[in-house]
């Protein structure tokens, strides 16, 4: 986990510093990403590490977002990664990191603390993951209108 978060780091420094940034990277990286997180967060619910419900609205944020880049490169060009998107993706990658380290630490009984900890971390990706959609959306939707005037 670890080393795909860093990669993935790595991976945008370098596309960006040497030029090498295209339109079907600026779709094709994130959507990587979310099938790598996606995936992750699936086996959470596997092991009953995360309530259902949270993974329900990151996956479904991650589905839009795939079809959301699409419509937007077709109405209003490619659309970059926004900070809200970036926040999303941090947060998600350090709560992916907390519950595998707590249940790796603890065994399946975590702590009262850590439990709380853990949830909230999991409640904080997830509220950042809806308000993310919500930001893009937002992005797209003035991009329509800007260019129908």
């Amino acid at each position: 986990m670890i080393a795909s978060e860093v990669s993935d780091g790595v991976d945008g420094y370098v596309a960006r510093r040497y030029g090498q940034v295209s339109a079907v990277g600026k779709i094709l990286d994130p959507m990587a990403d979310s099938l790598y997180r996606i995936s992750v967060f699936s086996a959470f619910v596997a092991n009953q590490w995360m309530p259902v419900w949270m993974f329900l609205i990151m996956a479904w944020r991650e589905i839009a977002m795939s079809y959301l880049r699409i419509v937007a490169e077709q109405k209003i060009g490619t659309m970059a990664a926004r900070s809200s998107g970036k926040v999303k993706a941090f947060f998600q990658g350090a709560t992916q990191l907390l519950v595998v380290f707590a249940y790796a630490s603890m065994g399946p009984t975590l702590s009262p603390d850590l439990g709380l900890a853990v949830w909230l971390a999991l409640l904080v990706s997830t509220v950042l993951s809806a308000g993310s959609l919500i930001d893009y959306i937002l992005v797209i939707i003035r991009g329509l209108r800007a260019g129908s005037n």
